[in-house]
């Protein structure tokens, strides 16, 4: 089948010596698995292997290839089981977080765009308090940022933060907030 070729060549370019490639294939990984969710989901060898790859990423020594499977885990989240997203992406989200990656101008636009969606992601899957403190203490130097592009991604974000503290259905009742999601 065609998706599951796609998932093999974005897999082998995971393993490139050429950090381009690499960036590459992780960017892909999360197109993929987008448009083949059941298949990603029903073959378990394919699962394990994207698995082991964007754990592999994550801790890349090119901050542009571990952005990409940042991305790619973050925007697929949902898509993998509770049990991998706590016990191996987690703790690579919360490196990222911690380590003063976040103050590299390469991954503050991608996590002020993402903080949000993230938080409101492990919240659809309780697992936000293994993130919340992090998201929240860099969403918070973000809203007074000098960078007014990273205030703006901020802004952007409140609608998630929102339904955090507030729950769905306050926000549903709040047109404005609801309507950003």
């Amino acid at each position: 089948e065609k998706s599951m070729k796609l998932f093999k060549f974005s897999c082998s370019a995971c393993n490139d010596v050429n950090w381009k490639i690499r960036k590459l294939g992780a960017n892909r990984m999360r197109r993929i698995i987008k448009k083949s969710t059941n298949l990603f989901r029903e073959n378990k060898e394919i699962y394990e292997t994207v698995v082991e790859k964007l754990e592999e990423l994550m801790t890349d020594e090119e901050n542009f290839v571990r952005i990409d499977a940042f991305e790619t885990i973050i925007n697929c989240i949902s898509c993998f089981n509770d049990e991998d997203v706590k016990n191996k992406f987690v703790p690579k989200i919360k490196e990222i977080f911690s380590k003063g990656t976040v103050e590299h101008d390469e991954f503050m636009h991608p996590l002020a765009s993402l903080s949000g969606h993230l938080l409101w992601t492990l919240s659809q899957h309780g697992m936000e308090d293994l993130l919340k403190a992090d998201i929240l203490d860099f969403y918070q130097s973000l809203l007074v940022h000098e960078d007014e592009s990273l205030r703006k991604k901020a802004a952007l974000n409140l609608p998630y933060f929102f339904c955090e503290f507030y729950g769905e259905d306050e926000a549903k009742t709040n047109n404005s907030a609801y309507l950003l999601l």
